[in-house]
């Protein structure tokens, strides 16, 4: 049967699921504007995910942290 799926889909195709996805998707190029390499940003992918926050918002943090360290 085309068009029928074996799985019901998981994403949240809702119109905030899209907002939400759209957010992340920008977020992340953020980082490849910022000129990070594939594999930081897979890792603060990762990462973003595992904590429910933007991939950008961790490294900016990670930036405040390390700059007030070296205070």
């Amino acid at each position: 049967m085309s068009g029928v799926r074996a799985q019901p889909e998981r994403r949240d195709t809702s119109p905030a699921g899209v907002w939400n996805r759209e957010k992340f998707e920008a977020s992340l190029g953020l980082l490849h504007a910022l000129g990070l390499s594939r594999s930081v940003i897979e890792h603060y992918r990762a990462r973003a995910r595992d904590t429910d926050q933007l991939p950008h918002e961790l490294v900016a943090t990670m930036v405040e942290d390390a700059a007030r360290r070296s205070d």
